[in-house]
């Protein structure tokens, strides 16, 4: 039987729009595939936490959208290697965000409707084959634990943080 628990729960986040619903739930069970948006990775080695500097949000986790017909555990394989130059191997799909939008949306929007899903996936830090910068990322790191904690992404989800961290040690 699957277990999941609920960690947060946001409504009318103001850069989605409203009315929203934005939960935060830890799972391994995968929901419905049509449903899924992004991909993103906690992954970590024994030195620690690997993150990517955005250009756009500075330090955060890797993932990001899926490809046109990519699953979501290869959309997560890429885009890790894509933002930090380290392939990953992962361990389990670790927590889903699901996001309701209730109200319209903008005629441009490419998310499911009225409810979509990013996943986190556990996984541990591969080999290095180089990181190539972009107009997206400046750079990648393996941050050691405490150092991460001060970090703007984990700070503001220091729960989904701690309990991966607390799995990946017993993975």
């Amino acid at each position: 039987m699957q277990m999941s628990r609920t960690i947060s729960e946001a409504h009318d986040v103001p850069f989605l729009p409203r009315p929203n619903t934005v939960r935060l739930v830890l799972s391994s069970e995968m929901p419905p595939e049509h449903l899924i948006a992004t991909s993103m990775g906690l992954v970590f080695s024994e030195e620690g936490f690997l993150m990517t500097n955005l250009r756009a949000r500075g330090w955060d986790i890797p993932g990001g959208h899926l490809e046109p017909g990519e699953s979501p555990l290869t959309g997560v394989l890429r885009e890790v290697l894509e933002e930090t130059g380290y392939e990953a191997h992962v361990i389990d799909l670790f927590a889903h965000q699901i996001v309701r939008v209730d109200g319209p949306v903008p005629t441009d929007w490419s998310y499911p409707i009225p409810e979509g899903y990013q996943l986190f996936y556990l996984a541990r830090v591969g080999r290095h084959v180089g990181l190539e910068i972009t107009n997206e990322v400046t750079e990648a790191r393996i941050f050691p634990i405490q150092e991460a904690r001060r970090q703007r992404w984990v700070l503001e989800h220091s729960e989904l943080f701690e309990e991966a961290w607390r799995r990946w040690q017993t993975a």
